[in-house]
C-alpha cells in the first residue's frame, strides 16, 4: 500500500557472491545466499520495469518533447522513466 510521503528509493546493484561473516555457520551461510539471490531479482525487476515504462513512453511521446534527453550512441538507454515522464 502507498503511504504519502514515503518516498521510493531505488533497489541497489547487489553484490555477485553475499557478503559472509567472518566464520559463517551453514544457516548463515544459505541464509546469504537466499537473500542475495532475492536482492537480484528485485534489482533486474525494477531496471526491467523502468525499460519497459521507458519504451511505451517513448512510443506515445512525440519525439519533439523528449529528444533533448536522447544520446547520439546510446538513444533512451541511459535514461529513466521518471526522467521521460518529468
Amino acid at each position: 500500500m502507498y503511504e504519502a510521503g514515503v518516498s521510493f528509493e531505488k533497489p541497489p546493484n547487489p553484490p555477485e557472491q553475499p557478503i559472509l561473516p567472518a566464520t559463517p555457520t551453514v544457516p548463515q551461510i544459505s541464509d546469504a545466499h537466499r537473500k542475495n539471490t532475492a536482492t537480484k531479482q528485485l534489482f533486474q525487476t525494477y531496471h526491467a520495469v523502468d525499460k519497459a515504462l521507458r519504451n511505451q513512453i517513448s512510443e506515445a511521446v512525440p519525439d519533439v518533447y523528449i529528444r533533448a534527453l536522447r544520446h547520439t550512441v546510446t538513444g533512451y538507454g541511459n535514461v529513466t522513466s521518471l526522467c521521460l515522464l518529468t
